[in-house]
C-alpha cells in the first residue's frame, strides 16, 4: 500500500488559501456601472472569504490529525508515522473527536480543541502538533469576525468591536479591519492566512 505524506494536505491548504488571498486582493473596475451592480456583491463576497478561511483551517487540521492518527503517511521530515494505539479507521478518531466536543459538531478550527484531540489520540507527531498549532495566531479574532458575519447580533457585535479597536479602528463593518494596511504593505486579511500558511508547514514536518 502506498505511503501518504503530509505534504499532500499542507499544498491542499496552501492552494486553496492562497486562492483566497487573491480573491480578497481582486480590485472591481471603478466605473459607475459596476459601483452599482458589482461592488455590493463583491463585498459580500470577500466577507464569505473569512467563513470559507475558517473552514480550511478546521478542514487542515481534521485532515492533519486524522491521517496522523491511521499512521502509514510520511511526514515532510520523510518519518513514517505508526497508527495511534487502538485506531484502525478513522471513524475511531471521529468517536474520539465527538467524546472531545461532548457530542457536539467537532470544532476543529479551534487549534487548542485540535491540539486536545491529538493528545487524547496520541498520535505519534503530537508534540509537533501541539508545537505548530499552538503557536500564537489570529485564529479566535478570525472566528469572532466569522460568527459576526454569520450571526450577526448584539453579542457578536461586541465581540467584533473589541478586534476592531484592537487594531485602532471604531467600526461595525469587518472589511474597514480586514483592509487595513499592514507594515510590508499587506492587508490584515492575507497577513493572517500567510501566518496561518507558515503554521500548517510547520505541523506537517
Amino acid at each position: 500500500m502506498s505511503t501518504k505524506t503530509l505534504a499532500e494536505i499542507y499544498a491542499h491548504f496552501h492552494g486553496r488559501t492562497n486562492s483566497l488571498v487573491r480573491e480578497f486582493n481582486t480590485v472591481t473596475p471603478q466605473v459607475p456601472m459596476y459601483e452599482v451592480t458589482c461592488l455590493p456583491l463583491h463585498r459580500s463576497g470577500r466577507l464569505l472569504l473569512v467563513v470559507r478561511f475558517v473552514h480550511l483551517w478546521g478542514e487542515f487540521c481534521r485532515t492533519l490529525i486524522t491521517w496522523s492518527a491511521l499512521g502509514n503517511v510520511r511526514t515532510v521530515s520523510n518519518s513514517v508515522l505508526p497508527a495511534a494505539p487502538g485506531i484502525s479507521r478513522s471513524s475511531d478518531v471521529s468517536n474520539i473527536a465527538r467524546l472531545e466536543s461532548n457530542n457536539r459538531p467537532p470544532p476543529w478550527h479551534n487549534s487548542g480543541y485540535s491540539i486536545r484531540v491529538a493528545q487524547r489520540l496520541n498520535v505519534a507527531n503530537y508534540s509537533t502538533i501541539g508545537q505548530s498549532i499552538g503557536a500564537v495566531s489570529p485564529i479566535r479574532e478570525l472566528i469572532d469576525i466569522r460568527n459576526f458575519v454569520v450571526h450577526p447580533n448584539q453579542r457578536t457585535l461586541v465581540a467584533f468591536q473589541s478586534i476592531a479597536l484592537s487594531y485602532g479602528v471604531n467600526t461595525r463593518q469587518p472589511l474597514d479591519v480586514l483592509s487595513l494596511t499592514q507594515p510590508g504593505g499587506q492587508n490584515l486579511l492575507t497577513t493572517w492566512i500567510f501566518r496561518f500558511q507558515t503554521i500548517a508547514a510547520a505541523a506537517v514536518k
